[in-house]
């Protein structure tokens, strides 16, 4: 890519901007809950200003998590037809669903990748773009339908968030000029299955489909110390990571959490990480 097409594809000062306020007003009304740190990682788990009233954690939302949705059964997403690799069905019963970009699905003819988030009213059908992440498979035999795999790493996702921005703004500027605007959500599809083979030979690693979920579960046993040594507080809402003194990453979300969703570990282990109040940089 050339640097003036770079150049096109950056948000305007306007969109950035409106993106800061919008960080700042949510950031405004947080605060520290608990920080951690264990070599050279820093995790701080936010909560909001507002103390939650009595009873606050068993409110039920309008609306489910993709995970919860599949879970109870209340979202199917499937095959369209025979079957298309970078679409898929999601068909929702009595209650909204939030999939986010970055959630992943697998089984099916092949595992796949969320591209944006998206809300699925209740009662519908919502055609969602999808990633192939498992160039090896292509199951005629396999059952239609998914099951919620993990949340995609932050380096799939920024790479998948960016091919799609690129996406759209090659699809408006051809639709402009009256071409049709098809998979105008679409990422890079062989740039997505060379990052997975890159991955594999940095792993040492090899899948016999090339599937992204197995280098992941090989992958997994080596974080658990790592993430067992951060215990997640019962009522954060949200998570700050810094390495170095500074901010690396920010997740913010409206859902509590809770022990329900985690190990039961408390922070007063003797293997918990020390807790100190740390600062970064703005």
């Amino acid at each position: 890519m050339d640097d003036a097409s770079h150049t096109r594809s950056l948000p305007s000062p306007a969109l950035i901007q409106a993106a800061r306020d919008a960080l700042r007003q949510a950031l405004a009304g947080l605060r520290p809950r608990m920080t951690m740190e264990r070599d050279g990682l820093v995790l701080m788990a936010l909560e909001p200003v507002t103390a939650r009233g009595a009873g606050a954690s068993d409110a039920t939302p309008p609306y489910l998590l993709f995970e919860q949705a599949v879970a109870g059964g209340t979202v199917e997403v499937s095959e369209i037809g025979a079957g298309t690799v970078p679409s898929v069905a999601a068909k929702t019963k009595d209650k909204p669903v939030v999939i986010f970009a970055g959630d992943t699905i697998t089984g099916g003819k092949q595992n796949r990748f969320i591209n944006i988030s998206v809300w699925l009213s209740a009662g519908k059908v919502t055609e969602l773009p999808v990633t192939c992440l498992e160039h090896g498979r292509w199951d005629p035999g396999h059952a239609a339908r998914f099951g919620a795999g993990r949340k995609a790493d932050y380096a799939l996702r920024s790479m998948v968030n960016f091919q799609v921005s690129e996406q759209r703004r090659r699809v408006h500027e051809f639709a402009t000029a009256g071409a049709p605007a098809a998979h105008a959500f679409a990422a890079d599809q062989g740039e997505v299955w060379a990052e997975i083979g890159r991955r594999e030979v940095r792993a040492g690693r090899r899948s016999g489909t090339a599937a992204l979920h197995e280098l992941w579960a090989a992958e997994e046993h080596d974080a658990r110390p790592l993430a067992a040594a951060f215990p997640c507080p019962d009522g954060a809402t949200g998570l700050a990571a810094g390495v170095g003194g500074r901010l690396v990453a920010l997740e913010l979300t409206n859902v509590w959490f809770s022990r329900s969703t985690r190990p039961d570990r408390r922070p007063s282990e003797s293997s918990s990480p020390s807790r100190r109040t740390t600062r970064w940089p703005t």
